[in-house]
């Protein structure tokens, strides 16, 4: 009896005594990307539609998914309106850079915003990353936390990110980030159980804009 009576009090210090494991704190993060972050609307309307963020301060230059460039077009029907074009915070853009195989596009804007560096490091399978962008038409950014749970190559040979966690719409075209704030790939997907971004590599591959900065 004595010997089940030491077992369990020296289970229950040993729980006791386990260390606390904190949530990561963000927030540092979370004020460089609200910095660099710029909304997509159209100009027929109010409500924000996607996301953009600066990778070029002085050259007002903005990375984002080439979808959100034209959100309004035609719905579906392959017409456009003439007044229903693509804004950057209010004010107008314009494309210089898309490419439809990976959905991303370069704009220019009279919006200068603080220009986010790129992650040179090999992301891993279980690292930390966070989604920062306009979800729900929110006038604010919304940060996302999500662990990288897989690598995905498609059949044309884009290479994705997988999140454990979901986007939200209007995100897509906003950044993924380290711990450091630095960029590992771009928002472009998701469904209710996880999110897709565009990986670093493939963005640099495709694109040298980023090494004007």
């Amino acid at each position: 009896m004595k010997r089940t009576l030491v077992a369990v009090t020296l289970s229950v210090t040993l729980l006791f005594q386990l260390p606390v494991i904190e949530a990561s704190d963000w927030s540092r993060v979370a004020k460089m990307l609200y910095a660099s972050t710029a909304p997509i609307s159209c100009s027929a309307h109010k409500q924000v539609t996607c996301s953009s963020f600066s990778i070029n301060r002085n050259q007002g230059l903005y990375m984002t998914a080439l979808h959100c460039l034209d959100p309004y077009s035609g719905e579906g029907t392959g017409d456009k309106s003439e007044i229903d074009v693509p804004t950057l915070d209010g004010k107008p853009l314009k494309v210089i850079y898309e490419n439809k195989t990976l959905d991303l596009a370069i704009i220019q804007s009279d919006v200068r915003r603080l220009a986010l560096q790129y992650r040179t490091e090999t992301l891993e399978v279980g690292n930390e990353v966070a989604a920062l962008g306009f979800g729900a038409g929110m006038t604010t950014p919304m940060l996302r936390t999500a662990v990288v749970s897989l690598f995905l190559t498609d059949s044309e040979g884009t290479e994705w990110i997988l999140l454990d966690n979901a986007l939200i719409p209007g995100m897509s075209g906003g950044p993924i980030v380290d711990f450091r704030g630095r960029v590992v790939g771009v928002n472009d997907k998701s469904n209710q159980y996880s999110g897709m971004s565009l990986s670093i590599a493939q963005i640099l591959a495709a694109t040298r804009f980023w090494a004007v900065d």
